[in-house]
C-alpha cells in the first residue's frame, strides 16, 4: 500500500509538473495569454500549440498575433458569442486595417472555455501554426473595451483596438510532457496560471515570479502614437500651412512671409514624413499600399519646388514681371498640394479612422479651399481694379505705351499705394520704375 501510494503521489506530482510548464503572460491584471508546447512538438519542430485567453466581458474583443507586427501576422481573437460561449476567430494580419478571416489555420476550441461571470476563457489548440518552439519569439497583443460582440460567426467585424503591446515568448520554456489541453484538471475543471509574467499596455516592466518564458520586449509598441502624430503634422503641412502660405503670396506681396511659412511647412513635411516611414516600417506596409507610394512621391517631387521658388524669385527682381519659372512654381506646387490632401485622406481610410476624423479632415480641407479660392480671387480682382485706375490717369501717349500683358505687377502695386502713375512703358520696363524686391516677387 505504501510502495502504490507513492507511485500515485509520484505521478500525480509529474502530472503536475506537465500542466505546469507552459507560458502565461498578462498584458493587465486580468487578461492573459498562455501557451503550451507538447514534448512531441518540442521535438519535431511543428505540431500542436495550447492556448489559453482569458479577458473581462467588458472587452468587445481580446487578440494576438505571432510577430512584432500586424502585417504578415497570424492572428487570434477571441470575442463572446452571445450564448455563454467564446468565439475563436484565426485571422491574418494585413497592416492597420481590420484583419481577415483565415481559415487555413486549423484551430479547435477545447474544454473550459466559456463565459464565466465577468471573465471570457477561451482554450484551443492550433495544429499548424507557424512559428519558433525552439526559442524566444515575438508576439503582440491587443484588446477593444466596449460592449460585448456576442458573435458566433469568426468573420465578426471588430472594430480598432484600443490598447497594444508586444512581448517574447521562449517557447522552450513552455514545454508540456501530454499532447492534450494543459488548461482543465482531471476532473475537468478549468486552470489558469498568471504567475509567470506580466507586462502592462503601457510599457511597463516585466514581473515573472517563476517561469523565464516571458521575454520583456520593450512594452507597448508606440506605432499608433507615432501614427497619430504623423497624420497631424503632414495635415498641418499640406491642409493648412502651404495654401495659407500661397494665398498670403498675391494678397500681401511680401515675398519673405511667403518663403518663411513654405520653409516651415517644408520642415513639417520632412518631419511627417519621417514618422510615417516609421509607422509604415513597423506594420509593414512600406510601398505596399496607395497611401505609402503616392506620399513618398510627392514627398520626394517637393525637393525641386524651393528650387523653382528661388528661381521665380530671381527672374522676378531682374525682370520685375513672372516669366515661365513663375508658372512651373505656382502650377507645380499647386498640383503636389492637391495630391498631399488626397493623399491624407487615403491615410485616413488605410488606417480605419473613425468618421469623425475624416469628417474633421475634409472640413478643414474643404475651408481652406475656399480660402485659398476667395485669395486668389480677390488678389486678381484688385490687380485689375489697379490695371483700370491707372489707365484713367495715362496720358493718350503713355497709354499706347503700356504693355497689354499686365506684366510689371511691381510698377501697378506702386501706384497702387499712392506714389504716383505709372512711368512710361520702355521695352520690357518702366523707365524710373522704384521696384522693391522684399515688397513682392
Amino acid at each position: 500500500m505504501k510502495v502504490s501510494s507513492r507511485i500515485a503521489a509520484a505521478v500525480a506530482l509529474a502530472s503536475s509538473f506537465a500542466y505546469a510548464d507552459y507560458v502565461t503572460n498578462c498584458l493587465t491584471d486580468n487578461v492573459c495569454i498562455s501557451i503550451g508546447v507538447p514534448e512531441v512538438t518540442a521535438s519535431s519542430g511543428s505540431g500542436n500549440l495550447y492556448f489559453q485567453m482569458t479577458a473581462p466581458t467588458s472587452y468587445s474583443w481580446f487578440g494576438i498575433g505571432t510577430g512584432s507586427r500586424m502585417a504578415g501576422s497570424s492572428m487570434f481573437i477571441i470575442y463572446t458569442d452571445g450564448s455563454g460561449n467564446v468565439t475563436v476567430s484565426p485571422r491574418a494580419g494585413t497592416g492597420h486595417s481590420q484583419p481577415s478571416h483565415d481559415s487555413s489555420l486549423s484551430v479547435e476550441v477545447l474544454a473550459g472555455s466559456g463565459v464565466d461571470g465577468d471573465t471570457m476563457t477561451a482554450n484551443f489548440v492550433v495544429s499548424n501554426l507557424d512559428t519558433d518552439v525552439a526559442s524566444t519569439s515575438t508576439w503582440i497583443g491587443a484588446y477593444k473595451s466596449g460592449s460585448s460582440l456576442d458573435d458566433s460567426s469568426p468573420e465578426a467585424s471588430i472594430s480598432e483596438h484600443g490598447s497594444e503591446t508586444s512581448w517574447g515568448f521562449d517557447l522552450s520554456q513552455a514545454t508540456i510532457t501530454d499532447d492534450s489541453n494543459p488548461y482543465v484538471d482531471a476532473n475537468g475543471d478549468t486552470t489558469t496560471d498568471t504567475g509567470s509574467g506580466s507586462n502592462d499596455s503601457s510599457g511597463g516592466s516585466d514581473s515573472s515570479s517563476g517561469n523565464t518564458g516571458v521575454v520583456d520586449s520593450g512594452g507597448s509598441t508606440n506605432s499608433k502614437t507615432i501614427m497619430y502624430i504623423h497624420a497631424l503634422v503632414a495635415s498641418v503641412a499640406f491642409v493648412i500651412l502651404m495654401p495659407f502660405a500661397s494665398v498670403l503670396m498675391p494678397l500681401l506681396g511680401k515675398w519673405y512671409i511667403h518663403a518663411g511659412l513654405q520653409l516651415l511647412s517644408f520642415v513639417l513635411m520632412w518631419i511627417g514624413f519621417g514618422l510615417g516611414v516609421k509607422v509604415a516600417n513597423d506594420t509593414g506596409i512600406i510601398f505596399k499600399q496607395t497611401h505609402t507610394i503616392l506620399g513618398t512621391v510627392v514627398i520626394c517631387a517637393m525637393i525641386f519646388q524651393p528650387v523653382f521658388g528661388w528661381l521665380h524669385h530671381l527672374h522676378y527682381v531682374k525682370h520685375q514681371g513672372r516669366g515661365a519659372i513663375s508658372y512651373v512654381h505656382i502650377w507645380y506646387g499647386r498640383v503636389l498640394m492637391a495630391l498631399g490632401v488626397i493623399n491624407g485622406g487615403l491615410g485616413l481610410k488605410l488606417a480605419n479612422a473613425g468618421s469623425g476624423y475624416k469628417i474633421a479632415y475634409a472640413a478643414v480641407a474643404g475651408i481652406m479651399f475656399v480660402v485659398y479660392a476667395i485669395g486668389k480671387i480677390a488678389a486678381n480682382m484688385r490687380k485689375s481694379r489697379s490695371y483700370k485706375k491707372a489707365e484713367m490717369h495715362e496720358e493718350p501717349s503713355q497709354r499706347s505705351r503700356r504693355p497689354y500683358n499686365n506684366s510689371d505687377e511691381a510698377e501697378w502695386r506702386r501706384y497702387e499705394s499712392g506714389q504716383g502713375a505709372p512711368q512710361p512703358y520702355e521695352g520690357h520696363r518702366y523707365e524710373g520704375a522704384r521696384y522693391d524686391s522684399n515688397r513682392y516677387a
